[in-house]
C-alpha cells in the first residue's frame, strides 16, 4: 500500500507541474505575467440541453441531467461513449464479463445486470432520435459526436421507449453549409494505433449538404493467454458514419443518417479464484482419472502468473457488428391558431445489431464448460416516432406529445453451443451438451405527452403522462448432442417416451402500464438575489412513475422444458433539485435529491440446470428502497484555471428478497446491498490554459476519479459476495494539450497513472472469474482540423 501511495503522489507532482507553472501567474492578478491566450474565458458557457425534447439552458431545466459537448469529451479524453461514467454522478457503464460487445448500465442503482436478449435495459440510449435497445450498440466510439445528455430518473414521458432508470440522449454533428473537416491520429502503449476522420460538403448552399465520418482502433491489448500466447482485452475496432441534410424551405428539414461500426477484438482477460466456503466439486473424481487435477487446482493454475494472464482452451471472441439507418423530418407550421411555435417531427429507422461470443465459462485449460455461438445472432429493430411540440397561451404552456412504435425480431437461425463436460460423450446415455436456437418477436406501442405552465415568472407546474403496451414473443429449441456433431440431437427416454428435443416452446406475453409524472418549479426572482453572489436559482420537486416490462428466460430447464417468466419493473421517484450559478456566471452549480422505491427487480441469477450446464436466468426480488445525493460544480478559479466536480452518494438496498442458497434452502437477503453499484463516486478535474509566447497555447488538465466498495456479483453466499467485493478504486488521468495554432491540437494522455489493479466485473458459474480493468495507459494523439 505504501508503494502504490508513493506512487500515486509521485504521479501527482509529475502531472500537476503545468498547473504549478502556470497558476502563479494566473492566481496573482497583479503580477507582471505572460498575457493570458486570447481565448480565455471571463465567464461559463451556457449549455443548451434538449432534455425536455426542446432546447433550453441546462441551468433551467428541472431534470437532472449531466451534459457533455465536443470540446468536454475532447477535454476529457472520452474514447467510447462509456468512458463518461467517470463524470456522470450516480452512473455506471462497462462492458459486461467476458463480453466488452456488450455493457452492463445502472442509473441511480437502476438498470439491467444482464444485458441479454431476453430482458430490456433499464437505461435507455438514443443516438439522433433512435433507440438502441440492445447494449451491444451503448458502447460506440466517440464519432463526429456533437453532444451526449445524461437524464437521470425515469423519464418515459419524454421518450419512445420505456427509460426505467434513465436516458442517455447522443446527438451527432450535423452538416452545413461550411465546408471543412478534421483528422486525428494516434498511437499509445500496447501498440495503440488509432485514426480519426470527418468531412463536411455543402452540395448546394442553404438546400444540401453532406458530412461523412469514420474511425479505426487497433491494440495488442494487456491480457495474456498463457496457453497459446495470444493477448486479449485487445482493440479491433473500425466505423463509418454518413449523413444528409436536405432543407427545401426555411420551415421543412430532413435528415438521413447512416451508422456502421465492426467490433473483431478478442474477448476479456480473467483471473480464476474457487469459491469461497464452497465444498470440492463432485466432479473432482472425474476430473483425476482424465486429467489428473482437481477443478479447484485447474481453477488455481488458471491465474498462477498474475491477475492479467490466465489459461484457457477456447480462442474467446467478442465480435460486434452495429448497423442503422435514420430518417428525420421536421416542420416547423409557426403560429398555427392559438400556438406558437408549433412543430412536427417524424423519426424512422432500422438498427441491426449482431454479436459473434465465445466465452470459457470454466476459466480453466481444462475442455469443461464452453458457450459458443454458431453463426451470428442478430437484433433487428424498425421503429417510427411522431412527435408534435408548441407553445399556447402566450407562451405560457409549452407541451410535447408523441406516438412510437418499434418491432424487435432475431430472425436468423443460428444457435449456442455450450459444451458441458464433452469428454464424457463416449460414457454417458445421454450427453451433457447442449444445442439452444432462440428467436425473439417483440413489439411495443406507446403514447406519451408532457406540458409545462408557468404561471408567472416564478413559478410552473409540468405534468405528464404515459401509456406502454408491449408484446414479448419468445421461440426456444434445445436440444443434447455430442461434441462431434453438435447440430444432431441425441434422442433420450424419459417417463417411457423417446424426446428429441428437450424444449421447444413458443410463447408470448403481453404487458400494458400508465406513468404519470408532475414537477414543480420555482425560479428565483433576480430582484430577491440582487445583493448576493449568486446570478440565478432555481429549484424544482418531481414524482415520476418508471416501467420495464416483463419477459421470458431464454435459459429455462432443458430437462422438463420449462420456459419461465418473469414480471415488469415499477419505480416511484421523487426528487428535490437546485440549480444556478455565481459570481458572474463564473461558477455553476447543480445539486438533487432523490429517493426512490422499486419494485419487482428483475435479478439475472447464474445457476446450473438439471443437465450441469450453467444458465442466466432472471427473478424479481420484491422491493428495494434507493436514496441518494448528486451534485456538479464547474468553478473558473481564474480566466484560465477550470475546476470541475462531480459527485454522489448512492444507497440501495433490498427491502423483501427471498432467495435460496446453494442446498436449495429458504434464505432473506433483505437489507442486502445492490451488487454492481458503488455507494459513492467522486471525480475531480482541474485544468489550466496559458500562454506559452509564440509557441501558443498549453493546457494541462489532471483528473482524479473514485469509488467506493462495491460488490461484483449478486449471491447468496455471503462469503462469496465478500470475496468478491472490490475496495476503494481511485485512478489518476492526466492530459497536456498544446496548440501550436488554432487548427491544430497536440495531446499527450496518461490514465490510470498509478497503475491501479482493480476489478471490475464478475462471472460467478463453477469458480468466480474476475476482470480487470485497464492498467496504465498513455499516448499521443494529433488533431488537424480545415
Amino acid at each position: 500500500m505504501q508503494r502504490n501511495l508513493a506512487r500515486f503522489v509521485l504521479a501527482a507532482g509529475v502531472s500537476a507541474a503545468p498547473f504549478l507553472i502556470g497558476a502563479p501567474a494566473a492566481l496573482a492578478e497583479a503580477a507582471p505575467a505572460r498575457a493570458l491566450a486570447s481565448n480565455d474565458a471571463t465567464s461559463i458557457t451556457e449549455v443548451v440541453v434538449t432534455a425536455r425534447r426542446r432546447s433550453e439552458s441546462l441551468l433551467q431545466t428541472p431534470v437532472a441531467v449531466t451534459a457533455f459537448d465536443a470540446a468536454d469529451l475532447q477535454r476529457r479524453s472520452v474514447n467510447n461513449i462509456g468512458n463518461i461514467q467517470q463524470s456522470t454522478p450516480s452512473l455506471v457503464f462497462e462492458h459486461t464479463a467476458g463480453d466488452p460487445e456488450q455493457a452492463r448500465i445502472f442509473i441511480r442503482g437502476v438498470g439491467n445486470a444482464n444485458p441479454g436478449n431476453f430482458q430490456d435495459p433499464g437505461v435507455g440510449i438514443y443516438i439522433d432520435g433512435l433507440y438502441y435497445g440492445r447494449s451491444g450498440g451503448a458502447l460506440l466510439q466517440n464519432i463526429d459526436i456533437q453532444q451526449i445528455e445524461v437524464l437521470r430518473g425515469p423519464q418515459g414521458t419524454l421518450f419512445g421507449r420505456n427509460t426505467i432508470g434513465g436516458a442517455i440522449n447522443v446527438t451527432s454533428v450535423k452538416p452545413n453549409d461550411t465546408f471543412g473537416g478534421s483528422v486525428m491520429g494516434g498511437y499509445g502503449n500496447y501498440n495503440d494505433f488509432k485514426f480519426k476522420g470527418a468531412i463536411n460538403i455543402p452540395i448546394q448552399p442553404g438546400k444540401l449538404a453532406f458530412r461523412l465520418a469514420g474511425y479505426v482502433e487497433q491494440s495488442d491489448g494487456y491480457s495474456v493467454d498463457d496457453t497459446t500466447h495470444q493477448r486479449y482485452d485487445n482493440i479491433d475496432v473500425w466505423g463509418v458514419a454518413g449523413a444528409f441534410r436536405f432543407t427545401p424551405s426555411s420551415a421543412l428539414t430532413i435528415d438521413v443518417n447512416g451508422f456502421y461500426s465492426q467490433n473483431r477484438s478478442r474477448g476479456a482477460g480473467f483471473s480464476c479464484q474457487p469459491k469461497p466456503g464452497v465444498p470440492p466439486s463432485a466432479i473432482d473424481p472425474v476430473l483425476m482419472a482424465f486429467f489428473h487435477v482437481t477443478y479447484e487446482q485447474a481453477c488455481l493454475n488458471s491465474s498462477a502468473n498474475g491477475p492479467r494472464h490466465f489459461q484457457s482452451d477456447l480462442a474467446s471472441t467478442a465480435y460486434g457488428d452495429v448497423g442503422s439507418v435514420g430518417v428525420t423530418v421536421g416542420y416547423d407550421f409557426g403560429k398555427v391558431g392559438v400556438f406558437d411555435d408549433l412543430a412536427f417531427k417524424a423519426i424512422g429507422g432500422y438498427i441491426y445489431e449482431g454479436e459473434l461470443r465465445n466465452i470459457d465459462f470454466d476459466g480453466t485449460a481444462l475442455t469443461l464448460i464452453d458457450s459458443k455461438d454458431i453463426g451470428w445472432t442478430a437484433v433487428r429493430t424498425y421503429s417510427a416516432e411522431a412527435q408534435l411540440s408548441g407553445k399556447a397561451i402566450d407562451g405560457k404552456l409549452n407541451f410535447v406529445t408523441g406516438l412510437y412504435y418499434s418491432n424487435e425480431k432475431t430472425p436468423n437461425n443460428a444457435f449456442i453451443y455450450t459444451d458441458v463436460f464433452p469428454f464424457l460423450d463416449a460414457f454417458v446415455r445421454t450427453p451433457n451438451n447442449i444445442y439452444q436456437l432462440t428467436k425473439l418477436h417483440n413489439y411495443s406501442i406507446a403514447e406519451y405527452g408532457q406540458a409545462t405552465y408557468a404561471f408567472n415568472d416564478m413559478w410552473s407546474l409540468t405534468a405528464g403522462i404515459r401509456y406502454t403496451y408491449e408484446q414479448k414473443g419468445l421461440f426456444v429449441q434445445k436440444a443434447f448432442v455430442k461434441a462431434s456433431a453438435i447440430t444432431t440431437p441425441v434422442p433420450f427416454t424419459l417417463n417411457g417416451q423417446t424426446i428429441t428435443y428437450t424444449a421447444n416452446l413458443d410463447q408470448t406475453r403481453n404487458f400494458s402500464n400508465v406513468s404519470p409524472m408532475a414537477s414543480l418549479q420555482f425560479h428565483a426572482p433576480r430582484d430577491w438575489l440582487a445583493n448576493t453572489p449568486i446570478d440565478q436559482l432555481m429549484t424544482y420537486f418531481t414524482f415520476s412513475e418508471g416501467f420495464k416490462s416483463g419477459g421470458f428466460n431464454g435459459n429455462g430447464d432443458v430437462v422438463s422444458g420449462n420456459l419461465t417468466s418473469f414480471l415488469p419493473e415499477q419505480v416511484y421517484s421523487y426528487e428535490v433539485g437546485v440549480k444556478g450559478s455565481a459570481f458572474n456566471h463564473r461558477m455553476t452549480a447543480s445539486l438533487a435529491f432523490y429517493y426512490t422505491n422499486y419494485d419487482n427487480i428483475q435479478l439475472a441469477v447464474t445457476g446450473v440446470n438439471a443437465a450441469g450446464a450453467p444458465v442466466a436466468t432472471v427473478e424479481n426480488a420484491a422491493r428495494a428502497t434507493i436514496k441518494g445525493f448528486e451534485g456538479e460544480v464547474v468553478a473558473l478559479l481564474t480566466n484560465s484555471l477550470r475546476l470541475d466536480v462531480t459527485g454522489a452518494w448512492t444507497d440501495a438496498h433490498y427491502d423483501q428478497y427471498m432467495d435460496l442458497n446453494a442446498a436449495g434452502m429458504p434464505i432473506d437477503r433483505s437489507n442486502e446491498p445492490f451488487a454492481f453499484i458503488p455507494p459513492w463516486k467522486l471525480s475531480i478535474g482541474l485544468e489550466n490554459r496559458f500562454d506559452i509566447g509564440g509557441l501558443g497555447t498549453l493546457t494541462p488538465r489532471l483528473e482524479v476519479d473514485s469509488q467506493g466498495p462495491r460488490s461484483l456479483i449478486s449471491t447468496a453466499n455471503a462469503l462469496e459476495r465478500a470475496a468478491a467485493t472490490q475496495g476503494t478504486v481511485t485512478l489518476l488521468n492526466a492530459q497536456v494539450r498544446w496548440q501550436p495554432r488554432p487548427d491544430i491540437t497536440v495531446t499527450l494522455y496518461g490514465r490510470n497513472l498509478t497503475d491501479e489493479v482493480y476489478r471490475n466485473d464478475a462471472l460467478s458459474i463453477s469458480a468466480d472469474l474476475y476482470y480487470y480493468g485497464p492498467p496504465r495507459e498513455y499516448g499521443v494523439e494529433i488533431r488537424k482540423t480545415f
